[in-house]
């Protein structure tokens, strides 16, 4: 039996994000939480981490990488330990949800690709 977002998402042609239609966006993450909802090794830490930077790149409005600074997400996704937020974000780039490439350089950043269609 579909769940109602797995019928919606059934139903809805798919589109790049790169189109900049902000249905395309919902869709993303829609798709993150079906995926996550029938996958063992997600956590809510792990749903937690993936939405904060999910909205963070919604919020710039760019289909580009995202690059951001630890102590950011950390807020928004309220996960107040830096070993965890690590470990999170390793874990959701193993799972293969997103693709992180990390900054040594603290003045730039770092960079995050999510994946499309997960």
């Amino acid at each position: 039996m579909k769940t109602m977002i797995q019928q919606r998402l059934s139903k809805r042609p798919r589109q790049s994000v790169e189109s900049g239609n902000p249905c395309d966006k919902i869709d993303q993450l829609l798709s993150f939480l079906v995926l996550a909802e029938h996958d063992p090794k997600i956590s809510r830490a792990h749903i937690t981490l993936y939405v904060a930077l999910w909205k963070k790149w919604c919020s710039l409005d760019s289909s580009a990488p995202l690059t951001f600074y630890r102590r950011e997400i950390e807020t928004l996704s309220k996960i107040n330990s830096t070993n965890t937020f690590h470990r999170i974000l390793r874990q959701l780039h193993e799972f293969g949800y997103l693709r992180y490439e990390p900054s040594f350089n603290p003045a730039l950043g770092n960079i995050i690709y999510l994946k499309m269609n997960v």
